[in-house]
């Protein structure tokens, strides 16, 4: 069984967390977070006193197979030097980029996957910590 991970940027410390516990009010809704701090101290926030943004793990892997360490909200860079953002698309992962005077989003194909490998793509941030990446582009 593949286990969902996910991470969380608290936008008031502008500090980026693993997550190891989420919360579910009756709707389904995210009522809080567990996490771990720097020290390996676990705390748990609840998402209306705090501004968190919770960021999933693509499992995306490397041509060896190995786990590529993008998060959904991660910023891209491979060849030509266009920054893309990971987003959750329609049927999983995706990503979106400024191009030609517009925003555009692709679905994350097998090619387009093999493509941003070849093209030896890294994360250069994100886009709570980083958003002038995308926006220097436009």
């Amino acid at each position: 069984m593949t286990r969902i991970k996910f991470r969380v940027f608290d936008v008031k410390t502008a500090t980026m967390y693993p997550v190891i516990d989420i919360a579910f009010d009756d709707r389904g809704n995210v009522e809080g977070v567990g996490f771990l701090d720097a020290n390996g101290t676990g705390h748990y926030w609840e998402v209306a006193d705090r501004e968190l943004k919770l960021m999933q793990f693509t499992r995306l892997k490397n041509k060896n197979g190995k786990d590529l360490n993008w998060w959904v909200g991660d910023i891209i860079r491979g060849q030509p030097l266009i920054p893309l953002e990971i987003i959750e698309h329609e049927f999983g992962v995706g990503i979106r980029y400024f191009a030609d005077g517009a925003w555009r989003s692709e679905q994350m194909t097998e090619e387009l996957h093999d493509q941003l490998m070849e093209e030896n793509a890294v994360v250069i941030g994100n886009v709570w910590e980083q958003p002038e990446l995308l926006e220097a582009k436009q």
